[in-house]
């Protein structure tokens, strides 16, 4: 008996060990405020008839690249649910290496609604990490009167490592550019 509530005691001093150190690795993880997209400008006297969406892509400290695309989207009662805008789409962009956290941005011109109407849009921004990939190549060395075959890394091209989509959210703080808000979503009139 004595021996069984022993066992009982290690197995669960051993889980809350477990537990304790699952917590710092997580809390090192690109956290969700980290990773965002809002709308930064909206039909203001600066950017007329425009919608400004702005994405921040977390850097992990290595050589990776990052993307991001953005998309504009509009709220239609009738067909039930956020649709695309034509032409609301953007070149994908680089941002920069994944050394540094980075931000971007990308401004959509918008045709004015009708006198008395009104557009609810917003934005989303894809968002892409890639990395080198490589191959091993055979190459010929010569030592000392002997030909050597010896295995070479070679970069061979760019392959995604990481996506992410992100919906454009309000009250975020640290956004660039644009009017200086930060929005969920966008009215025109």
């Amino acid at each position: 008996m004595a021996d069984e509530a022993k066992n009982v005691k290690r197995l669960a001093v051993s889980a809350l060990l477990l537990i304790a150190l699952a917590v710092p690795a997580s809390a090192g993880a690109a956290r969700p405020k980290d990773l965002w997209a809002t709308v930064n400008a909206c039909d203001s006297a600066k950017f007329p008839d425009r919608v400004g969406v702005r994405a921040a892509m977390p850097g992990d400290g290595t050589g990776k690249r990052m993307y991001v695309r953005f998309r504009l989207q509009y709220h239609s009662n009738r067909l039930g649910g956020w649709q695309p805008v034509a032409g609301g789409r953007s070149p994908k962009l680089y941002l920069g290496s994944a050394r540094r956290d980075r931000q971007g941005g990308w401004t959509f011109r918008v045709n004015p609604p009708k006198f008395g109407g009104s557009f609810l849009m917003r934005g989303v921004a894809d968002l892409e990490w890639k990395k080198k990939a490589y191959r091993i190549k055979r190459v010929r060395v010569k030592r000392g009167g002997k030909t050597l075959i010896r295995r070479k890394r070679v970069f061979r091209r760019w392959v995604t490592a990481k996506r992410s989509t992100q919906v454009a959210r309000s009250g975020l703080t640290g956004v660039k550019g644009g009017d200086g808000v930060s929005l969920g979503a966008c009215t025109l009139r």
